[in-house]
């Protein structure tokens, strides 16, 4: 799934990963060290606020359950359900996407 620049496979993800991150300068975050890890919390929180999957097919793609995904991203869970906790119907914004 993951190639380096020359088309090769690489055995060291994450290494070159670092290396990636180093060039771009985006090695830091506000919340720490971005790690290969990091995409896969992205990932399910992006899932979460988007809405794509419900959270049981989520958790079964990321190999973890649906109490650790709610235990782990309860911050997210009440944009989730805002239109259900305040009861008004929010417009939904078409989303665009730069190729």
């Amino acid at each position: 799934m993951f190639r380096l620049a020359d088309g090769e496979e690489t055995k060291e993800l994450g290494v070159t990963f670092k290396k990636v991150l180093d060039a771009c300068d985006l090695k830091d975050s506000p919340d720490g060290a971005r790690t290969l890890y990091s995409l896969r919390h992205s990932y399910i929180t992006w899932q979460l606020l988007r809405r794509d999957l419900r959270i049981d097919i989520l958790a079964k793609q990321c190999g973890t359950s649906t109490a650790i995904i709610e235990q782990h991203y309860s911050h997210v869970v009440p944009s989730m359900l805002e239109e259900e906790l305040s009861g008004v119907k929010f417009e939904k914004k078409e989303k665009k996407f730069a190729i």
